[in-house]
């Protein structure tokens, strides 16, 4: 698995970046016409999931709680930070690219990865940041959350599938589905 893009912008706003997201992830489509979208909901997370739920983007992440022997998915959309969810999502990263198993090609992200320590406090996140505020330590690291993230939707991408929008009402595809459920409805 390898990184092929990345688009770095403080100053857009979390409902551009969606509209952005949503685009771009159509536009890469595949066979399943769309990307799996994931991103971080907490914080100003929260503005991109209400704005790319109100694109009905059909395939949107789903949080997966850590330390579950079966990693369900849950309805929560987007991957919510914790101390211990990130520590799993760092010592995941780390783990897959000291196996080449995720190839990171970005300089600026890998010089990011290099300054990441484990805190005292039993956190993690960029050394510079050990002594300053949660504030302070939650605005940075982004590049490598991200990073983080893309390596674990690549490795789930191929046992999730997206969700099937029904189809509008009065169209030949509903028109089509349901001459279907009436066939069904016939036979049993």
């Amino acid at each position: 698995r390898r990184k092929i893009g990345m688009y770095v912008n403080a100053g857009i706003s979390p409902d551009d970046l969606a509209r952005k997201a949503a685009m771009l992830g159509y536009w890469l489509g595949g066979r399943r016409g769309c990307a799996l979208i994931s991103w971080e909901c907490t914080g100003v997370g929260g503005i991109f999931t209400r704005k790319i739920r109100s694109l009905a983007y059909p395939w949107l992440d789903r949080h997966v709680p850590d330390g579950k022997t079966r990693r369900k998915q849950t309805k929560t959309l987007g991957w919510a930070n914790s101390t211990q969810a990130l520590i799993v999502l760092m010592g995941e990263l780390n783990g897959d690219m000291a196996g080449d198993k995720f190839i990171e090609v970005d300089a600026d992200t890998l010089r990011e990865m290099g300054r990441y320590v484990y805190y005292e406090t039993g956190g993690i996140g960029p050394a510079a940041l050990e002594h300053e505020s949660a504030d302070a330590v939650a605005t940075h690291g982004d590049r490598v959350i991200a990073t983080g993230l893309l390596n674990r939707v690549m490795k789930r991408v191929g046992r999730v599938q997206p969700r099937q929008a029904a189809p509008p009402f009065g169209s030949m595809a509903w028109r089509i589905k349901q001459f279907e459920e009436d066939e069904e409805d016939e036979t049993e």
